[in-house]
């Protein structure tokens, strides 16, 4: 190999390194925004989640999807409910673990899992709640 075919060839090797670099750092800024965006998608859907039922306690969000065909999220999540204050002592918190579809966009719960009965909980919770977000952060919200 001649001495141009070197310099193409060494040419090449660096063009390719340089943007592979350029390409890693896109992936991370993208990867970043991404997660920033579920975490939030998340926040949001336990606000709503709070002018929905009463009496939840803790939220632990299982699994959270993006869906960018209906813009946006299915997510699974585990509810623990208040005791109420006049229960006998030995009775256990409700707990409940369904899915159910948060739009971003509008920023409304959409179609809840099968297996959870609204109707015993509809209202507001006023008070604080534990959130075990998708990344393991704990917040009160």
């Amino acid at each position: 190999m001649g001495r141009k075919g070197w310099i193409i060839l060494l040419t090449f090797i660096t063009v390719s390194v340089i943007g592979g670099n350029f390409y890693k750092a896109h992936e991370k800024k993208v990867e970043e925004k991404n997660r920033i965006a579920q975490i939030k998608a998340e926040y949001n859907s336990v606000v709503e989640l709070k002018k929905t039922f009463t009496g939840i306690k803790s939220i632990k969000f299982n699994e959270a999807s993006p869906n960018w065909m209906i813009e946006g999220n299915n997510m699974t999540v585990t509810i623990t409910y208040e005791i109420p204050p006049d229960s006998p002592p030995d009775v256990l918190p409700d707990i409940y673990t369904f899915s159910f579809l948060y739009f971003t966009k509008n920023k409304v719960i959409g179609e809840l899992g099968i297996n959870f009965y609204i109707r015993e909980t509809e209202g507001v919770t006023k008070g604080k709640v534990e959130v075990t977000y998708t990344n393991g952060e704990k917040t009160s919200i």
